[in-house]
């Protein structure tokens, strides 16, 4: 890295603490918020685990991590998708790791065979969303992941084909089909070769990571599973 690369991202970091500084001065966190960022991980998970039925087309294939019913949860996924809130993110990446490696001893044989077993894939924003909020959260929270041989993270792996319309704002019925077709696989070669784990923040038709798993299937994946932060 040269130096005017050095002082380019310096200058990111000090920008983004100011910003951080300033949200804080003029929409400060409530008590809420303070709690869940003074928290240690064991803490936070405590008794929200996921323990839940899914969506019949999801069942088998979709581990979800933690309880959208939880008040501290709903308002950490909160400050994690629209105040960009990075200790929030290390929480939830801390708990995403534990995840992951307990999948791995699940499989030690093929663990053995090839350390860099997982590759985990983020469900990508659209262009114009990521242009609207600034970051991706599930990156975000990924950028926060510890660093481990047995994983790998593929950001640019699926994209997101068109814009559509958010999920939330949907009914039910109506919610694949916004979704349908839109996302493809950039290396499909790739798709084929490796263990792909999507990841996306909350579930709740299935709809979005349901259409992420076939476009990889379609690509030629021979192994797609899915973990949501909550559900």
């Amino acid at each position: 890295m040269n130096f005017l690369e050095q002082f380019h991202n310096a200058s990111q970091r000090a920008l983004l603490k100011t910003l951080d500084m300033c949200l804080d001065l003029f929409f400060p966190k409530n008590a809420l918020v303070r709690e869940i960022e003074a928290m240690a991980v064991v803490e936070f998970v405590g008794g929200r685990r996921f323990h839940g039925t899914y969506p019949p087309e999801c069942a088998g294939w979709v581990h979800t991590l933690l309880t959208y019913r939880d008040h501290h949860v709903r308002a950490a996924m909160w400050e994690l998708k629209y105040r960009k809130n990075t200790k929030v993110a290390k929480l939830f990446a801390a708990v995403l790791a534990e995840d992951l490696e307990k999948q791995l001893k699940e499989r030690p044989e093929e663990h053995a065979k090839n350390p860099s077993t997982l590759v985990i894939v983020p469900i990508p924003l659209s262009e114009k969303r990521r242009r609207e909020r600034g970051y991706n959260q599930i990156e975000l929270i990924l950028e926060q992941l510890p660093k481990n041989e047995c994983w790998t993270i593929a950001t640019n792996l699926l994209r997101r084909k068109h814009h559509t319309i958010p999920q939330t704002k949907l009914p039910r019925a109506e919610r694949l089909k916004n979704l349908e077709d839109c996302f493809e696989v950039s290396e499909p070669q790739r798709a084929v070769e490796e263990r792909l784990v999507i990841i996306d923040d909350v579930l709740t038709t299935g709809s979005t990571v349901r259409q992420a798993r076939e476009a990889m299937l379609r690509a030629g994946a021979n192994e797609v599973t899915a973990i949501t932060l909550a559900h």
